[in-house]
């Protein structure tokens, strides 16, 4: 990952936290599969989070998550879940936080929760 996406992703944590979760994982990686860019918790739910950031254009940058990446993303949250059996969750959720550079007026963060809303049910593992 480059420098700019690392600082975004602290930026999505920050906001994250600020809000209230707490951040369990981040950048977990699974080879050949996919990466979250970050694993957190709140209110009993488990939020695998994938961060978009780009300078102004002419489209959002949670738009650039498609049908390819949403899978990757399921793929690896699977995994995750797999390694940390044993845990109860009220349920898991798949969000995704867009930020855009907006020169000088700044950032503009928005969080979109629950953008595969497949999986909202308790799961034991």
């Amino acid at each position: 990952m480059n420098f700019k996406g690392k600082v975004y992703e602290k930026i999505a944590q920050n906001y994250l936290v600020e809000k209230g979760y707490k951040i369990v994982e981040k950048n977990f990686n699974v080879k050949n599969i996919g990466e979250v860019d970050i694993i957190a918790t709140k209110d009993g739910w488990l939020v695998f989070v994938e961060v978009k950031a780009r300078k102004k254009t002419y489209y959002c940058p949670h738009e650039t998550v498609n049908k390819y990446k949403k899978n990757k993303i399921i793929k690896t949250s699977l995994v995750y879940l797999k390694k940390n059996s044993k845990i109860l969750y009220e349920g898991i959720r798949y969000d995704v936080i867009s930020i855009e550079d907006n020169g000088l007026k700044g950032l503009e963060i928005t969080h979109i929760e629950n953008v595969i809303s497949d999986f909202n049910r308790k799961y034991y593992f």
